[in-house]
């Protein structure tokens, strides 16, 4: 789900088609051709054509409003089948043992609060204060958090120079500059992101506690550590 946001966050960055999102773009769809013999292929799938044009402007759209929400429903929809079916993750000082799937089920409370309306009601209301923060941004500061180039329309005969991703973007971006072959940059963020993905089957010690596991705990604290400085470092 985290996955398929950063997906909304790409392929809708496309759409205002203003100076900051093509070249964004441009260089984002540039990225797979570091790959040989397919490269080219995702790259033209991605565009549409041999440039970013119309044509990406429709595949991105269509990207961010049919398939993207379809995706990120189907996973929402599996993740509350498996809290109702396996339960939520304990905290670390809880119990160290994992739950039978096969036989979990909710504690009942009979003396507790019902879900509705008082859990509904409270989250109702925080619904309502986050529309009420965010309509008085775009009612009355539009343009608070919006660089000036993302009210450039798009270009393509002018390339700016200070063209960056968003912050969430910043580290990946940072790390292809880093390492001097893109291939071997790509090669390894994209086994990141299959080691983030299947951890938990990669991981498959007893000990579900991270407070008693100082090998693990060390290794998270110094990939966050590591995570922000190259995110500061790429916005300088």
């Amino acid at each position: 789900m985290l996955l398929t946001t950063l997906g909304f966050c790409l392929s809708g960055y496309l759409l205002p088609w203003s100076q900051l999102s093509f070249w964004a773009t441009t260089v984002v769809t540039t990225i797979p051709t570091a790959f040989p013999v397919i490269g080219d292929i995702i790259c033209n799938i991605l565009r549409g054509s041999e440039n970013v044009s119309g044509a990406t402007l429709n595949r991105f759209f269509a990207l961010h409003v049919a398939f993207l929400p379809l995706l990120l429903v189907s996973l929402f929809a599996l993740h509350v089948f498996l809290v109702r079916r396996v339960g939520i993750s304990a905290p670390p000082s809880g119990s160290e043992e994992p739950n039978d799937w096969r036989e979990f089920r909710h504690e009942s409370h009979p003396d507790g609060l019902p879900f509705y309306p008082y859990f509904v009601s409270k989250e109702v209301l925080m619904t309502v204060v986050y529309l009420i923060i965010m309509f008085a941004i775009i009612s009355f500061v539009p343009a608070l958090f919006i660089p000036a180039d993302a009210n450039t329309p798009a270009d393509p005969f002018n390339t700016p120079e200070h063209i960056r991703p968003e912050w969430y973007f910043l580290a990946p971006y940072e790390m292809l500059k880093l390492i001097p072959n893109r291939f071997l940059g790509i090669a390894l963020q994209l086994v990141l992101v299959m080691v983030f993905i299947l951890w938990p089957f990669i991981d498959t010690s007893k000990n579900y506690n991270i407070l008693k596991r100082p090998l693990l705990l060390t290794l998270f604290f110094v990939t966050i550590v590591v995570w922000v400085g190259i995110t500061i470092w790429g916005s300088f």
